[in-house]
């Protein structure tokens, strides 16, 4: 079965993280940098202990031997080959070299993706000369003679290329998995999110969607497809308190956030659920997305964890900076979800400004202080 991806592969990002293990990307740095980034970006909403050596850390290993290492504990080995042959060992291999053939020793999931050098823009800087060409070029070679290589033209080209060939590498118990839960059940996903029926305006057929000889089309009003199906996904796990989902989310897109605070309008949360989900939390990124919901859902019953993870020793915004995610604060997005939950509140907010005053916690008192404000002016 080949799954063939309609729209955008961010629909499927989340599923995929349910059954997706370890991955290893390994390429030159400079010239790929932003192509890594680009990976690296969707590779933590699948998986948050993807290795690349961005994220090593500090080792006493040697280089070559801590990299191994790593590639040794990856189930996916994504290889990305530019016009750059890489820093090279004492041996006269480079590392990203090392790190193939480790991977080709120990019979990892190897995909390999090489620049398309006719395609796609190359600065003179970020080109090899003299011998390091010439090992790239026997390198590249190598590559294209034991292996189906795929070419990109772009960085978007890339991430998409490298994230259908994740999803077409599952073997076929994990390939239903996506199909049962995008394809088979979407009317259901639909109605269990929160709309009990269909207006004329909204017509699907999703009969073999996944079938790459019988594409089926989607009609929507106002609405796009991708959204539609994430929204709906995630609604329906959040209402049966399948809360650990949001481990593959980094954040909500706009449309998607739109449709899922309506969705969620739609139906009862449990509050205690939720509120303890946010008290046990300890991945930032999640947190963040728990809070939101909190907050979309006017889960009410959520003010005072919220207010008490205000005070938390841990920067949650590390991994924000870490990773160079464009996402909002966490203080913001707490804050963002007080003022939904509007003036059954205000006595929380109160004792918590308080606490907040004695801790010497300025910004959390300043925080609650222009929250309080805000709902009494409504």
């Amino acid at each position: 079965m080949t799954l063939v991806l309609i729209g955008s592969i961010n629909s499927y990002i989340a599923i995929l993280g349910t059954i997706m293990k370890k991955i290893f990307v390994s390429s030159t740095f400079e010239d790929l940098e932003e192509h890594r980034e680009e990976i690296i970006h969707n590779l933590i909403k699948i998986n948050r202990s993807f290795n690349a050596m961005e994220y090593f850390g500090s080792s006493p290993d040697q280089p070559v031997n801590y990299c191994k290492k790593k590639v040794n504990e990856c189930d996916y080995f994504i290889l990305l080959v530019g016009m750059r042959y890489g820093s090279k060992t004492e041996s006269g291999k480079s590392i990203t070299e090392i790190e193939y053939e480790e991977a080709l020793k120990k019979q990892k999931n190897i995909h390999i993706y090489i620049i398309d050098e006719n395609e796609h823009l190359i600065l003179p800087k970020n080109v090899d000369k003299g011998d390091d060409a010439k090992k790239l070029v026997d390198l590249k070679k190598r590559l294209t003679q034991n292996h189906i290589c795929q070419y990109f033209s772009s960085t978007k080209d890339l991430v998409n290329k490298v994230i259908t060939d994740l999803i077409n590498s599952l073997n076929e118990e994990d390939k239903n998995k996506i199909v049962e839960n995008y394809g088979a059940n979407f009317k259901n996903f639909i109605v269990d999110a929160g709309i009990s029926s269909y207006g004329e305006n909204i017509s699907i057929d999703v009969s073999d969607i996944f079938n790459s000889n019988n594409l089926n089309e989607f009609s929507l009003s106002n609405i796009d497809i991708e959204s539609l199906l994430a929204a709906a996904f995630l609604a329906q796990k959040i209402k049966v308190g399948e809360l650990e989902i949001l481990k593959h989310f980094i954040s909500f897109k706009p449309p998607v956030r739109k449709v899922l605070i309506f969705f969620l309008s739609q139906q009862n949360i449990n509050d205690s659920v939720l509120s303890e989900a946010i008290s046990k939390s300890n991945d930032s990124l999640e947190l963040r997305l728990l809070i939101s919901i909190a907050g979309y859902a006017k889960a009410t019953k959520c003010a005072n964890i919220i207010c008490t993870r205000l005070f938390d020793s841990v920067n949650h915004n590390y991994i924000i900076q870490q990773y160079n995610l464009s996402i909002t604060p966490f203080y913001d997005v707490a804050k963002n979800a007080l003022l939904q939950m509007g003036n059954k509140i205000l006595p929380i907010l109160e004792k918590h400004k308080r606490s907040a005053s004695d801790k010497k916690r300025w910004q959390v008192k300043k925080l609650l202080e222009s929250v309080i404000k805000n709902i009494n002016k409504k």
